[in-house]
């Protein structure tokens, strides 16, 4: 059970580090299109100089770029992240079947016990009795050979 309540906070821990990582992506996304909109908008109206526009243009699009980047980057480790925790479900539903199966095992084996313990005293009651009746059966065996050698003696004597 602790171990199933282990990997299901590990796949919680998972998909919030991946809500966290998209939500993250969504700002540096936003950011850079606040910083191209103010860029732009400064290039435009405090540089006279074309050749100013075109390297502050040349900036942006890099910054651009890095952001692109990073969001890309950020995006395939939410996605990792949710394959993890995709991965850390499945493995916690499986041990969670094993121990309900384990559970229901367990559940079962004091009834055998009892069965197996009930058949034990039926077996050993038989051989008691069992037991009884061949020493009764020797008895009446050793009586038997006895009162014979007694007779075949007397008839040897009277012979």
């Amino acid at each position: 059970m602790a171990a199933a309540d282990n990997a299901y906070e590990e796949r919680l821990r998972n998909e919030l580090a991946a809500a966290r990582t998209l939500d993250a992506l969504r700002r540096i996304a936003g950011d850079a299109r606040t910083l191209l909109r103010e860029a732009t908008n400064y290039v435009f109206t405090e540089m006279p100089a074309a050749h100013l526009e075109r390297q502050r243009a040349g900036s942006l699009t890099r910054d651009l770029s890095r952001a692109r980047a990073q969001l890309e980057l950020l995006e395939a480790e939410a996605a990792e992240d949710r394959a993890k925790a995709k991965a850390s479900l499945a493995q916690a539903s499986g041990m969670l079947d094993d121990e309900r199966r384990k559970s229901e095992h367990l559940r079962g084996a004091p009834a055998e016990v009892k069965l197996s313990n009930a058949e034990l005293v039926e077996r050993a009651d038989a051989a008691a009795q069992e037991r009884t009746g061949a020493v009764t059966a020797r008895e009446r065996v050793e009586q038997t050979a006895t009162e014979t050698a007694q007779a075949l003696a007397r008839e040897r004597a009277a012979a």
